[in-house]
């Protein structure tokens, strides 16, 4: 009908035989924008989705459903596969302390138990009995505040770190190494329905193998060596 067509409807006026019940849903439905007075209606600049309901895989949750934390990584792996914006190095996330040669006191999470040879830590003088209070500019009080503090780290390049030895305070940079990301991440269940091919699953023999875990209160599980 070109730009400026539109067809109005009047509500106050009966439609007589008509099935139609002036809703306006044409207009809105019309895909070539016919209907609509284009010079009116503007449509909404897309965003990000911002909670979790608002990506589009969400609306396959039945109602009242829950929807588990693993999910919204699931939902975002297929919104960027959509976009044709999805990157292999999306699937490493939250890198574990191992990662760079820490394993971690699970029930004091900034108290560190074992520090790898060879590691990323040990260059950077950390030892066993170490208590970390920052890590890349970010307080650690917990394997899960590592774990923030490592994924806001780049991809190559170093980080600094801030812990204590017998009651004094030391600081030094630590070195982030080639693919310091990559770790066997199997087990997430993310990553299950991406079809995951073998660099995904496959131990590094730089990196420890992981098995699960009770703390000594029996209370927790985590991942270790």
């Amino acid at each position: 009908k070109g730009y400026k067509a539109g067809i109005a409807f009047d509500l106050d006026t009966s439609m007589g035989k008509s099935s139609c019940v002036a809703c306006g849903e044409c207009m809105v439905s019309c895909p070539t924008g016919a209907l609509t007075n284009r010079s009116v209606v503007q449509p909404e600049p897309w965003t990000p989705p911002r909670t979790v309901e608002q990506f589009a895989a969400a609306r396959r949750v039945k109602d009242h459903a829950c929807i588990h934390c693993h999910q919204v990584l699931d939902f975002e792996h297929e919104r960027l596969s959509q976009l044709g914006q999805w990157r292999r190095e999306d699937l490493w996330l939250y890198p574990l302390p191992e990662n760079i040669g820490l394993t971690l006191d699970i029930d004091q999470g900034n108290r560190i138990l074992r520090v790898d040879a060879d590691s990323a830590a040990a260059a950077s003088g950390l030892r066993a009995g170490d208590v970390l209070r920052q890590v890349n500019r970010q307080p650690v009080a917990s394997i899960a505040d590592l774990q923030y503090a490592l994924q806001r780290a780049p991809a190559k390049g170093q980080i600094e770190l801030a812990w204590e030895r017998d009651g004094k305070a030391h600081a030094t940079p630590l070195m982030l190494r080639d693919d310091w990301r990559v770790s066997d991440i199997s087990w997430r269940a993310s990553v299950r329905k991406i079809g995951a091919s073998p660099p995904v699953s496959r131990k590094r023999p730089d990196r420890p193998a992981f098995n699960r875990t009770t703390s000594s209160s029996g209370s927790m599980t985590r991942i270790c060596k």
